[in-house]
């Protein structure tokens, strides 16, 4: 696979070389073997140290996988990149994201399955090396065969309980880093402002490509960030009101909820909000709503 990047960045730009891998990669898979453990950053620097496709594969990657290019697996971001490109699509549905469980919800109702809001588990029940259900903060039992939780994977093997894994599992978990997050304002405007060829558009920083997203960790707010802007209502007419426009504006931000990273969250949010309406300042003067939604809320 080297020899034939090698061969394919010197004839290509960066954007062209990426995708003859992403070719290679889908006729023989066996290829992304070779990329799974570098990093993206050090296989795209075996191609170029320009700094513009940079800035933009290093923008791209925290779409894909929400984590820097310095620390993302170059085998997984090929996989996402050569799928992208073979199915030609973003993958969202009509309805907005809440589609995605709405579908899986409908499902369930259908076949009879109970749908229980506000009922919150404090334990995966475990007892003879099997599951038998969960418990709530009421301390009522629900009996299960199989429990399916989204808690994430640390906080499940938490409520499960240590003991019911293997020890080289447990190590494997404790040893898993969570990604940063994506945090996002969004705007009700009361007409159609922003006209562009694309349902969405990126706002890529002009700094250090290998240093855009340090600042997750430092704790600092940044002059220039990175913005992921979608406009659902011009790919879905359902999305707003006839005539209106629904603009969600996302910045990558630290996933941990403390007090700390909460406030860090809204002095990013400000900054992404300065960013949106330097560049389209039109806006400012027809938002209806705005909701912001970061860590403090999902978590």
């Amino acid at each position: 696979l080297d020899r034939e990047v090698y061969r394919a960045a010197k004839k290509n730009s960066l954007l062209e070389t990426l995708r003859a891998v992403a070719r290679i990669a889908t006729l023989n898979p066996s290829y992304l073997a070779e990329l799974d453990e570098i990093t993206l950053q050090e296989f795209l620097h075996r191609i170029t140290d320009e700094t513009i496709p940079l800035q933009g594969l290093s923008a791209l990657s925290t779409l894909f996988t929400v984590i820097p290019y310095s620390e993302l697996s170059a085998g997984e971001f090929m996989w996402c990149f050569a799928n992208t490109f073979r199915k030609r699509t973003l993958g969202v549905p009509r309805g907005g994201s809440r589609e995605i469980p709405g579908a899986f919800l409908r499902a369930f109702q259908r076949d009879g399955g109970e749908l229980r809001l506000g009922c919150e588990v404090t334990r995966i029940v475990v007892r003879d090396g099997k599951v038998r259900g969960v418990e709530t903060t009421a301390g009522e039992e629900i009996e299960a065969d199989v429990v399916i939780s989204n808690a994430g994977i640390k906080r499940t093997l938490e409520m499960a309980g240590e003991e019911s894994f293997p020890a080289d599992y447990v190590s494997y978990v404790k040893g898993l880093k969570y990604s940063h997050a994506y945090i996002t304002t969004k705007y009700g405007l009361d007409r159609r402002v922003v006209d562009i060829p694309a349902p969405g558009f990126f706002s890529i920083p002009a700094v250090d490509p290998d240093h855009m997203f340090d600042y997750v960790e430092e704790g600092t707010v940044p002059d220039d960030i990175f913005l992921f802007t979608p406009f659902p209502s011009e790919w879905d007419p359902y999305a707003a009101p006839p005539g209106k426009q629904l603009i969600i504006c996302g910045v990558v931000a630290p996933i941990e909820v403390n007090e700390e990273n909460v406030a860090h969250c809204e002095r990013l949010l400000d900054r992404g909000e300065e960013r949106l309406l330097s560049i389209f300042p039109q806006i400012a003067d027809h938002i209806e709503w705005k909701m912001r939604t970061h860590i403090a809320h999902t978590a």
